[in-house]
């Protein structure tokens, strides 16, 4: 029975992946460059497609350059791999094919490599030529040379040759002048969900992170970005934070509900940089919590991808509605008095009240004294032979030759304390920590 019914739900699920994939639609494959968006000219279509044509020649690898006008409301990693999947790339039993897709409508690139590629193009290596050879052509509206970089790198790749080095910058690339209080920070290129320009995430954890992500912003729009960086650029964490936020300009707008996961292994620092539409629900007392407690104690023993993924979890519960877990963080943040710090307290109310109560009284009897000189009331019985005292000699106007008056003896400022201020970041809502 119970054989059944997990056949049963495994059947569902497979019906289910199934009628996700169907939702998408593909061009058709109808040649080696498929320009779908219609933004290659038609000379690069013929000088890529003849590249590529020889290139299968020579070693039998499927190369296929595509842009596609939209990604149907999927990120396009999903979308390339279902492509990928649709197409079929590669020669039976060799599995030697790969895609370079552009998707110019939402300023995305990817490369997809089948399983037969992946020992040359890895991760690391297709993520390094997005970043030299395609976005820096593809951000100056120069899709030709883009096309033909990616492609030229790739097939470097595979014919064993090491990556050229990046090719120094275009004069219209010049980066745009930062915003004034930037102070002229630099950005690394936004390059998907996950941008690791530190390299502590292997490809798994890159993958489950993504995957994070893009859940996230399927059901409920607000956009999770997890970052690396190699340097923070000789400015603090909550600075560089905001400023990468309004650079990359993640969430949607007028909605600003993006986040950030920042990670500079370098100077140890970690932040949860929140869009002013979520600081409601991401309050810097929960974001304090998610890096105390989730993040932090697995940075300190060494595990960065597991600190970044549950943090990364955890800032989900929270946009997902997790009360619970808002309430444990929201517990966690108010201050909790020791049994010394409360002894402390009640010495310090007592003799507080000692003093205060000993200087009213010695007001009172001074008022009392001046008034009875000016002879407004009567002077207070005093027993006999009793000498008055030295406050009463000041307070009548005899000397009893003191020289000054201790009246008003004792520091005039307050000790104590260890009160300091909050440690608020300016211009950006979120938490950051060190370790």
């Amino acid at each position: 029975m119970i054989r059944r019914a997990l056949f049963g739900l495994f059947a569902l699920l497979v019906l289910a992946c199934a009628a996700d994939a169907q939702a998408l639609t593909f061009p058709q494959l109808t040649g080696r460059v498929v320009d779908d968006a219609g933004i290659i000219d038609g000379k690069a279509r013929d000088d890529v497609g003849r590249k590529l044509a020889e290139f299968e020649q020579r070693t039998g690898s499927q190369i296929v350059v595509a842009t596609v006008p939209s990604l149907q409301g999927t990120d396009i990693e999903t979308y390339v791999a279902a492509l990928a999947n649709n197409w079929q790339l590669g020669r039976d039993g060799k599995n030697n094919g790969a895609i370079l897709l552009i998707a110019p409508n939402s300023g995305k690139v990817a490369i997809q490599a089948n399983e037969g590629l992946r020992d040359r193009l890895t991760d690391e290596v297709m993520l390094r030529i997005i970043k030299q050879a395609l976005i820096p052509r593809l951000a100056a509206d120069d899709i030709a040379g883009g096309v033909n970089n990616g492609v030229d790198d790739m097939m470097s790749v595979l014919n064993g040759s090491p990556l050229r080095a990046a090719p120094a910058p275009l004069p219209q690339l010049a980066q745009a002048a930062p915003p004034a209080s930037s102070g002229g920070l630099s950005f690394p290129a936004l390059t998907g969900r996950v941008v690791d320009e530190a390299n502590i995430l292997d490809s798994a954890a890159r993958a489950a992170l993504t995957q994070v992500s893009s859940a996230l912003e399927a059901k409920s729009t607000d956009q999770l970005v997890i970052v690396t960086l190699s340097s923070l650029r000789g400015t603090s964490i909550e600075d560089y934070g905001y400023q990468l936020g309004r650079a990359w300009q993640i969430g949607q707008k007028g909605k600003n509900n993006g986040v950030l996961l920042i990670v500079a292994p370098n100077e140890r620092k970690v932040r949860i940089e929140v869009g002013y539409g979520l600081e409601g629900n991401l309050t810097d007392a929960i974001t304090s919590f998610i890096i105390q407690n989730a993040i932090l104690p697995r940075f300190k023993a060494g595990d960065f991808p597991g600190g970044i993924k549950r943090g990364a979890d955890d800032i989900v519960s929270v946009l997902t509605g997790d009360e619970e877990y808002k309430q444990r963080a929201v517990q966690a943040a108010k201050p909790q008095v020791t049994a010394g710090e409360l002894i402390f307290m009640m010495i310090f109310v007592l003799i507080a009240g000692f003093i205060f109560i000993n200087v009213m009284y010695g007001v009172y009897t001074a008022i009392r004294g001046i008034l009875e000189g000016l002879g407004m009331v009567s002077p207070s019985p005093r027993p006999k032979g009793k000498k008055k005292s030295w406050w009463e000699d000041i307070s009548t106007g005899s000397s009893s030759g003191s020289s000054g008056s201790s009246w008003s003896s004792g520091s005039s400022g307050s000790s104590g304390g260890g009160f300091s201020g909050g440690g608020g970041s300016f211009g950006g809502g979120g938490s950051s920590g060190s370790w």
